[in-house]
């Protein structure tokens, strides 16, 4: 009997780590793009100098999904929904939906928002897909934990609709910053 129970314990304990251990899917914020490139089983759909782009799954929808890297380090990921709908609102649907499961995972968001920048559509609910396709429309929300910001976001241009939930590591995302900054700075 004290066999099992320690079995038990043991497949606990290993099962337990296996999910706390890493800080997005199964990597951690940090690791270099062949380390990334070992652990993720994904499609490999585009490998480039700071990014490896992978054809996926999430939650039944179609997506890509994307590692960046600053200076061969983990340094944020994105899924980007890529279904396409005739019907516009179905990404709300979506979107709404994804929310809730970010929500259970990682508690309420720390900022959440509905932006109009045309209010055209805003009095016809039946059209907000649209509002969002031609660039009125924006729904997004933010979360932070220990590592990362999480952000997912709903927007579109060109009757185009962006449906992305982006992780950006804390302490690599401000390294970034600093580089894009410097780097634009040296064009002025």
């Amino acid at each position: 009997m004290k066999k099992y129970l320690l079995i038990f314990v043991v497949l606990i304990f290993v099962v337990g780590l296996s999910a706390e251990d890493y800080d997005f899917r199964n990597v951690n914020w940090g690791m270099s793009k062949t380390e990334v490139k070992r652990r993720e089983d994904a499609k490999l759909f585009q490998d480039k100098s700071t990014s490896l782009a992978y054809k996926t799954q999430l939650k039944n929808h179609d997506a890509l999904l994307v590692y960046n890297f600053w200076n061969n380090k983990l340094a944020g990921s994105a899924y980007s929904i890529i279904d396409n709908y005739l019907n516009k609102n179905n990404y709300i649907e979506d979107y709404k939906e994804l929310k809730r499961l970010l929500e259970k995972k990682y508690g309420n968001p720390s900022y959440e928002d509905i932006i109009w920048k045309n209010d055209l559509y805003k009095d016809d609910p039946s059209h907000y897909g649209m509002a969002i396709s031609v660039g009125h429309l924006i729904y997004t929300s933010r979360w932070k934990t220990n590592s990362e910001k999480i952000v997912i976001i709903l927007d579109g241009e060109n009757y185009k609709v962006s449906l992305m939930i982006a992780y950006y590591s804390n302490q690599y995302a401000k390294k970034i910053l600093k580089d894009d900054e410097k780097e634009a700075m040296e064009d002025l």
